[in-house]
């Protein structure tokens, strides 16, 4: 097993090219099922908007329609791009999330829509004397389940993703997976929300306006 990082466009011409067996996280919505195969659930992701408290103070999240009139910070390939584009809203595209909160602190975007998670992690590992600086929206731009996408025309997936997903199965039966998860995302989130992150199941899966 090989583990290999690439932007996000070309994850997925790998995985409709059948040159990678898949890729991960992705979120599993119908557009998405109706391109790959997915896993089960590897999580539940809450999507909400990053910013810049000095900048913005008390700011919120109110529907896409809210966004616009900011610069909202994007990456190449993310799911949520093409509806912030129709709505018109105004976005600056790079080529990753490492990138976009680089923007963000310098003033070079206004707002950055990501997974929870990722958000804390990102700015604990970039901005570790700085993380008060950063503020997150109380209300949730998003919630989806995330999981492995497989590609359907890679050798053999059905059987990998049967045996991916007995793996997964006894990981979450026996606990690893939860230590796994807290040890990698956890401590980001301590730092300023002191909030378990994976698995709170709170509420149902909302789409929102997205």
């Amino acid at each position: 097993m090989q583990f290999r990082f690439f932007p996000w466009k070309r994850c997925e011409a790998m995985l409709d090219g059948g040159i990678a067996f898949a890729s991960f996280p992705y979120p599993i919505s119908e557009r998405h099922k109706r391109r790959w195969n997915f896993s089960q659930p590897l999580f539940r992701g809450e999507t909400h908007a990053f910013f810049m408290e000095q900048r913005f103070p008390g700011f919120e999240y109110h529907g896409i329609k809210s966004l616009r009139g900011y610069t909202v910070a994007g990456s190449l390939g993310d799911f949520l791009t093409d509806r912030l584009y129709t709505a018109a809203v105004d976005v600056d595209l790079a080529p990753d999330e490492e990138c976009s909160f680089k923007k963000l602190y310098s003033a070079r975007s206004d707002i950055l829509l990501t997974d929870r998670n990722v958000g804390w992690y990102l700015i604990h590992k970039y901005f570790p004397q700085q993380e008060s600086l950063f503020q997150m929206s109380r209300n949730t731009v998003i919630t989806m389940e995330y999981a492995l996408a497989v590609s359907r025309s890679y050798p053999d997936a059905g059987r990998l993703l049967d045996i991916f997903n007995a793996g997964l199965a006894e990981l979450k039966r026996n606990g690893e997976f939860d230590s796994i998860w807290n040890e990698s995302f956890c401590p980001a989130e301590d730092v300023r929300k002191g909030a378990s992150l994976y698995g709170s199941g709170r509420g149902k899966l909302a789409r929102a306006d997205f």
